[in-house]
């Protein structure tokens, strides 16, 4: 079963009013779970707030890194979460985000939405859960 998601963040300049909305789309495969999400974000910035809430942790294990790809592949509590954040669109983001929960006793979906739910906050935007 796919889920969409609906995403809106508000990212504006000071004196500036800016809505971006974006749409998340959930699949199941069959190791990983996949999450897409569009963004109307720069891609940079929603690269640095990847690494941020996937590397950026002392129970982190960054197996790949690549800056100029905007891409990263992280083990973490027995978990794998692989994310690449590429330009779509007018400046905005196409975020992959798959996510393997392992031997953890969670979801694929757990660890992949906990995922977006974290840098949907770090971006300072909201959303809510469509089921298809």
């Amino acid at each position: 079963m796919a889920s969409a998601i609906l995403l809106s963040a508000c990212l504006g300049m000071p004196g500036t009013t800016v809505t971006n909305a974006g749409e998340v789309v959930y699949s199941k495969g069959a190791r990983e779970d996949t999450v897409t999400v569009t963004l109307a974000v720069a891609p940079e910035v929603v690269f640095e707030s990847m690494i941020k809430i996937i590397a950026d942790s002392e129970t982190a294990e960054v197996i790949q890194r690549n800056d100029v790809s905007m891409m990263v592949e992280v083990t973490r509590d027995g978990r794998s979460i692989n994310a690449q954040a590429t330009e779509y669109g007018n400046g905005g983001t196409l975020l992959f985000l798959w996510a393997d929960a392992g031997e953890t006793g969670l979801t694929g979906n757990a660890v992949a939405m906990s995922t977006i739910d974290a840098i949907s906050k770090d971006l300072n935007a909201s959303y809510e859960l469509v089921e298809n």
